[in-house]
């Protein structure tokens, strides 16, 4: 009896257990399936696109993209929250496989640079010196096999420009310093929302970039906290080794602007010769600039006075000599026209008897069929006293001397004649070679074997000017052609061409 009640009681219990879980149907299989292939199939790719930008237009390499996606597995949340996008022509997309989503009204955020893992409301600690922070406003979302939102970038810093100049050519710029009780040095900081919170001044800022000479055109950017107010700034300009000081006001600094302000060093010190406000300024992407102590002959001198290993549409010089940091570089074509060196004697009061203490005129080392008394050996290092043309290398310092001698480089020469240093005004930065400049840039051209130069610029052909003087109304003059040096022309008749060298 008692067994029979236990194989009921069992029976009892195998019947309601099987009632509370049912064993899946074949229909319901296949619709759940269903259901999951239709959502797989409703799954798109982002893919992000930025107001202007174009297949080639310099831009920023990457983006930080956060989407706050609801309806996703955790692999596809943790792919779409605070991931990377790289620039892939003109848009941005994920190399994560799992950065996909069926939720096209989800909200995207974009933000440079990138921030690993943060979101829309996490906040970051900055302390300067800050460089260029950017977030993204959407203004359009077009759906289609893709998930395509477009965004216009807007910076949350405020830009402090200052350009230098002076009035000697050689003049070094050693650094930029920007004190203010309303300059702030540090703050918390939202990326993907460009809200600055809780901001505080303390100490001052530095310009990067400097260490450079004064006139080479070169930006000196400092990115600030915007401010609501205009503040009383001073700003120090370190100038070969020497301090100089300027006090002034700057209008509120709001992001997205510029404020430029242009600074002369003159006779009397540093003063502000110009400046002017952009409420919105352009955004441009930086690039980076070399390493300190990594220039190499062949490398180029952008308009910009900065360097970089590979020629471009803003290369205007090549690296002909350098420490790795400082040097020279040549012209990469001649200056338009012909030109006199100057309209009557001026003089930078050092003159060159003889180009290589023996004689006036000769044959830089000529090949074959040349006497002895019209022969001139030359090679870079060589022990050519600085007494004779072919041992002076400072070309910088005679043009510097010619230009204070002459002190109206704008008035009109004889016949209507250019002078070189009416030109040479025209090209910050740059100035007119001496004789010994110019033999070693033939030698490097035309004798050096390997020549590290030689195809990096167009070859000179024909007769150029130096800032060489042979005498009070004299100057020397090099042939390329033939590797010629006259010492016995004109200053003010004689024409020829002209290929500007510049310092950095």
């Amino acid at each position: 009896m008692q067994v029979f009640l236990m194989i009921c009681i069992g029976l009892l219990l195998a019947s309601c257990g099987g009632e509370r879980q049912p064993k899946p149907t074949v229909a319901a299989i296949e619709s759940g399936e269903k259901t999951r292939m239709e959502w797989q199939k409703a799954r798109k790719p982002i893919k992000v696109c930025i107001e202007g930008m174009e297949a080639t237009t310099p831009a920023w390499p990457h983006l930080g993209v956060y989407m706050d996606v609801s309806t996703a597995i955790p692999e596809e949340r943790q792919a779409l929250a605070g991931a990377m996008f790289t620039r892939k022509g003109d848009v941005y997309v994920s190399a994560n496989r799992h950065a996909l989503t069926s939720d096209t009204t989800a909200t995207v955020s974009v933000c440079y640079p990138f921030r690993k893992g943060l979101g829309t409301n996490d906040t970051l600690r900055l302390i300067a010196p800050f460089d260029e922070k950017l977030y993204g406003v959407e203004t359009r979302r077009i759906i289609g096999t893709t998930i395509q939102p477009t965004f216009r970038l807007q910076s949350s810093m405020a830009l402090l420009r200052i350009v230098c100049e002076g009035d000697d050519l050689r003049d070094r710029l050693d650094g930029i310093t920007l004190i203010g009780d309303d300059i702030y040095t540090e703050g918390g900081y939202q990326p993907y929302t460009g809200r600055w919170l809780d901001k505080k001044a303390n100490g001052s800022l530095q310009a990067g970039s400097t260490d450079c000479l004064l006139n080479n055109g070169r930006k000196h950017d400092l990115y600030l906290i915007p401010t609501e107010t205009a503040c009383s700034v001073t700003i120090i300009i370190r100038i070969n080794g020497k301090d100089h000081v300027l006090r002034t006001m700057l209008p509120p600094l709001t992001a997205g602007s510029m404020t430029h302000l242009s600074i002369r060093k003159g006779n009397e010190g540093v003063a502000i010769n110009g400046s002017w406000v952009e409420p919105e300024r352009s955004l441009a992407y930086k690039f980076r600039m070399m390493p300190v102590d990594s220039v190499q002959t062949g490398h180029y001198l952008q308009r910009d006075g900065t360097i970089q290993a590979k020629r471009d549409t803003l290369s205007m010089a090549v690296v002909m000599e350098t420490d790795g940091k400082h040097g020279k570089a040549v012209a990469l074509s001649d200056c338009p026209g012909s030109f006199v060196f100057s309209g009557n004697g001026v003089s930078s009061g050092r003159r060159f008897p003889t180009i290589d203490g023996k004689r006036k005129e000769g044959i830089i080392n000529p090949t074959t069929g040349i006497g002895e008394d019209d022969k001139v050996i030359y090679k870079p290092g060589m022990p050519y006293s600085s007494d004779c043309a072919l041992g002076y290398t400072d070309g910088a310092t005679l043009t510097q001397g010619l230009v204070e001698a002459d002190g109206q480089t704008k008035r009109n020469s004889p016949l209507g004649r250019r002078t070189m240093l009416q030109e040479t005004a025209r090209h910050p930065g740059g100035y007119v070679p001496s004789l010994g400049e110019l033999a070693k840039l033939y030698y490097l051209l035309e004798c050096a074997k390997p020549s590290t130069l030689k195809g990096l610029i167009p070859p000179l052909q024909g007769e150029y000017l130096t800032c060489s003087e042979s005498g009070k109304d004299t100057f020397y003059l090099m042939d390329f052609s033939h590797g010629i040096v006259t010492g016995r022309l004109s200053k003010r008749y004689t024409q020829a061409k002209l290929r500007l060298f510049y310092l950095f």
